[in-house]
């Protein structure tokens, strides 16, 4: 059954930051997050939440500011069968009412307030899940009734759980980030190398002068850097195994003899660098060889790269998950940690923050300690307590905080829980100052660190681009069933008639053709119920058939089902030809493999095959398809057109004939760039499409010797002398589209929001399928 509860835009970032609607006078008891509730008029006697069992229609009069009435709709059987009826069609809630992607639905009253509010709610960093929210700028497909007259009532809220709530799940998203950030030891110290080569290197940037100061240095981070990196090593490998191969087994043991001569003439760098370009095996440079600005700049960004890909390699082998952990009540356990158990319940216990840590350290410290020592004097034994490492290593933690100037070691200690509560207590704070704590004493097992932090900012004072290697539908499932015990609430699809006016220029969608379609494509779902989806957030979002079924395709249920989405828009395109019979006829041919198939289709839109007609089938494809990016402006949006280079749209055109025929994998992904406009089909945003052929046209070219850009003329290409192998050129490409998700300044913000829109997972998976090993 649906609920309505009608509230106001003022409380919209509340209520999506803190995904749930507390009873009024709930607010003031939290000590994170939003702690007011803007109620509207009507409902300000009640200090219980009101729902309707319709919706309803009402304003907010409020001259002055941007007070607009909204409506939330919810579906959700497990929390709502304790709803108290207060009069026919309205309901009392006197607890928290979760609101999740999944269970509600989020309608203005007008798309001006619609615009006005979500200016700022899509920007607000602690709204971890906002694109994962429906929220549609009008009530089109609700029948709303007038706001009734309401019944009095005492209202008897249950006492506010919200702040322990907060804490309990801020401390499970942190666990599932520091279980994925966690590194191996070696790549540990990896990311402690590049720090400090990125320090030295950005004193450099700015000073090249000083590099008889800081050379003898860098060169020793350097040569550790490249023992673990195992890029270096795998190129290191290849470069050696060619130079033998080339100078032969005559010749192989004056390798040492040859390379030292050409080092004495002063050559060999140049000779390596040129045989590294010629066996696709590029190796860091020699520190000497680093003289200009540019030259520690470049080298800097390939270090970054490296490390970059590195991690990436090793987090992508990482399935995080909440086993080990639970819900004991208020508080968290993580099976094994006795101690950090001890600390999170000293944490939520006391209403610790952030500002409290920072303010009030060594109280906190002696806090924590009276609460944990108890438990290591068992481990250790009363009587070896005084002269333990665990005691001297409490009581240096102790001289550290009170005077910063007193040396401490981390790693002095072999208890990965202690050192974990002494970086909490430190940098706890602050996730960035923690990480870099982390990071600078190599620690390996993030989790209990991380758990602690989560703990004391909680859910709601979390940035989401902190948690953004976490945020994904299958940890919020395992998050919210820990946490309430109770599996996600779904709420249904909008009912509207299935015949209905598209909102594009496409006309009357015919929903039969379409359904006889995707029965002869050999849909396996269920027919109905997909067009069901597509229909309805077609309507409700006011969007064509097309993005709809991107959108349907994109979620639940169908999100995992790729070739079934293909094939439902394999359907479509076959749909918007079918006034055309020509076009219609040779897509249908290349599409449908039985001939019984075809048969049935074309005798179903009343015409049959023309035999005598010249096949179109590369026009048909390169103007039909509504999937893809082709060379025509795209009219849809006001956020300008988006026209693809001529360039991209004839190589796409000599080789999408034979994109079932010819191995590219035998092609260089450089010069074969018929990627980049099939790769562009996948993204329906315009302004992200428009965006990601503008970046891939960059990437590609800037691998070439030189580049022409717009503003400086003729440049070296960014990337020129890299490893140009299909395998380097994908692992460069996917480093460089989730930069653009994690933008160093301020004012590149807007990138990253375009770059939300594209499914980079599945471009680089489509690349590597096409031009992988």
């Amino acid at each position: 059954m649906k609920y309505y509860i009608p509230t106001s835009n003022i409380n919209l970032d509340n209520i999506l930051q803190s995904e749930c609607i507390l009873p009024p006078t709930h607010y003031n008891q939290r000590i994170s997050g939003y702690n007011s509730f803007e109620q509207i008029e009507q409902l300000r006697s009640f200090s219980s939440i009101i729902l309707f069992d319709y919706p309803v229609h009402f304003t907010i009069n409020d001259i002055g500011r941007y007070n607009f009435p909204i409506l939330i709709e919810i579906e959700d059987e497990y929390q709502s069968n304790d709803f108290d009826k207060l009069q026919e069609g309205v309901y009392v809630c006197n607890h928290a009412i979760q609101i999740t992607p999944s269970n509600c639905r989020v309608y203005f009253f007008s798309k001006q307030a619609y615009d006005l509010t979500l200016i700022n709610t899509k920007s607000d960093k602690s709204i971890k899940f906002f694109r994962e929210y429906t929220i549609l700028p009008d009530t089109f497909g609700l029948k709303t009734k007038p706001f009734p007259e309401l019944s009095t009532l005492n209202c008897n809220p249950l006492p506010c759980e919200d702040k322990y709530i907060d804490k309990q799940k801020g401390a499970m998203f942190a666990y599932l980030l520091g279980q994925k950030l966690s590194l191996s030891a070696d790549l540990a110290s990896l990311l402690r190398l590049n720090q400090e080569i990125y320090n030295i290197l950005t004193s450099l940037i700015a000073t090249p002068s000083l590099s008889s100061t800081f050379g003898i240095k860098l060169s020793k981070l350097v040569e550790d850097y490249k023992k673990i990196d195992s890029i270096e090593k795998k190129n290191q490998k290849v470069f050696d195994e060619e130079l033998d191969n080339a100078l032969g087994k005559r010749f192989k043991f004056l390798k040492g003899c040859f390379i030292g001569v050409l080092n004495k003439l002063g050559l060999w760098e140049s000779c390596l660098d040129t045989l590294c370009k010629k066996w696709n095996c590029h190796l860091l440079p020699n520190v000497d060889t680093l003289v200009s600005s540019r030259d520690y700049t470049m080298f800097r960004g390939e270090i970054e790269r490296r490390t970059a890909i590195n991690v990436e390699k090793h987090q992508s082998n990482i399935k995080e998950s909440l086993q080990g952990i639970s819900v004991n009540g208020y508080n968290v356990a993580i099976e094994n940690m006795n101690l950090v158990n001890k600390t999170i319940e000293y944490i939520i216990g006391n209403d610790l923050t952030p500002e409290t840590l920072s303010a009030h350290r060594i109280d906190i410290y002696m806090s924590i300690m009276q609460s944990i020592v108890p438990t290591i004097k068992i481990s250790v034994g009363e009587e070896s307590w005084n002269t333990s490492v665990e005691r001297s290593y409490i009581n240096s933690l102790h001289a550290h905080i009170e005077d910063p100037g007193v040396p401490f070691d981390i790693n002095s200690i072999n208890n990965e829980e202690l050192k974990a509560i002494a970086c909490f207590i430190l940098r706890g704070h602050s996730f960035s100052d923690l990480t870099a704590l982390l990071k600078q004493n190599a620690i390996e097992d993030y989790r209990a660190s991380f758990v602690l932090w989560g703990t004391l900012c909680g859910y709601y004072g979390m940035n989401r681009d902190s948690l953004q290697l976490v945020l994904s539908d299958e940890n919020y499932e395992e998050v919210y069933k820990k946490l309430f015990g109770k599996e996600l609430g779904k709420i249904t699809n909008i009912q509207i008639p299935t015949m209905s006016q598209a909102s594009t220029e496409e006309g009357v969608f015919n929903v039969e053709d379409y359904k006889f379609l995707l029965e002869k494509f050999k849909f396996n779902k269920d027919v109905d119920e997909f067009i069901n989806a597509v229909v309805s957030r077609s309507k409700a979002a006011k969007i064509g058939i097309a993005d709809a079924i991107n959108y349907v395709c994109g979620d639940k249920p169908y999100k995992s089902c790729k070739t079934q989405c293909k094939l439902a828009k394999m359907a479509y395109n076959a749909y918007l030809l079918k006034d055309d019979k020509v076009k219609f006829t040779e897509y249908i041919k290349e599409n449908l493999k039985t001939g019984k198939a075809q048969k049935e289709t074309f005798k179903h839109f009343g015409f049959g095959e023309d035999k005598d007609k010249k096949s179109t089938k590369l026009k048909t494809r390169a103007e039909s398809d509504l999937f893809s990016v082709t060379d025509k402006k795209d009219t849809k949006g006001d956020e300008g057109t988006v026209i693809v280079p001529t360039k991209i749209v004839r190589e796409r055109n000599e080789s999408i004939s034979n994109l079932r025929k010819v191995p590219h994998k035998e092609e260089s992904i450089i010069e074969n760039t018929a990627w980049i406009n099939e790769c562009a089909s996948m993204i329906s945003d315009s302004r992200a499409r428009k965006q990601f052929i503008e970046d891939m046209v960059w990437f590609v070219e800037n691998h070439h010797e030189t580049y022409k850009d717009k503003k400086k003329g003729t440049v070296k290409g960014y990337y020129a002398g890299h490893d140009c192998t299909n395998e380097h050129v994908i692992e460069r490409l996917k480093v460089y589209m989730e930069n653009k998700l994690k933008p160093r300044y301020e004012n590149m913000r807007w990138l990253a929001e375009i770059y939300a829109k594209i499914p980079i997972n599945n471009i680089i998976d489509y690349i590597s399928k096409l031009y992988g090993n």
